[in-house]
C-alpha cells in the first residue's frame, strides 16, 4: 500500500493510535478531543470521496459515516437519543464487513 496516495488511511491510522494511547497512557492535552474529532471527520470525508485504501463498497461507506459522525458529534456537540447505539452499530457493521472483505 502506498500511503502517500491514501490520506484517508493515514488519518484513520493516526486517529486509532491516538485514541488508543489516550486510554493506555493518559495522553491528554487541552483540545485533545477536538483534534481527534477533526482527524476522524476528515478521514471520514476522505473515505466518502474515495481517498482511502478501501475499494468502493458498503464497508467503506459505513466506516466513512462512522468517522464523520464521531467527528461531528464532538466538534459541534451533537447529541441525540441512541447516539452511542448508532455509532456502535456502525462500527460493528463496518468492522465485520472489512473482516469479510465486502
Amino acid at each position: 500500500m502506498n500511503f502517500s496516495r491514501n490520506p484517508g488511511a493515514i488519518l484513520l491510522g493516526i486517529y486509532l493510535v491516538l485514541r488508543g494511547l489516550s486510554s493506555l497512557v493518559d495522553l491528554r492535552f487541552t483540545g485533545f478531543e477536538l483534534v481527534l474529532a477533526a482527524i476522524a471527520a476528515t478521514a471520514g470525508v476522505l473515505f466518502l470521496f474515495g481517498r482511502g485504501w478501501m475499494p468502493n463498497g458498503l464497508s467503506r461507506w459505513l466506516l466513512a459515516v462512522y468517522l464523520v459522525l464521531i467527528g461531528l458529534t464532538a466538534l459541534v456537540s451533537i447529541n441525540f437519543d441512541g447516539k452511542a447505539l448508532v455509532l456502535n452499530i456502525l462500527a460493528m457493521a463496518a468492522g465485520l464487513l472489512i473482516l469479510v472483505d465486502q
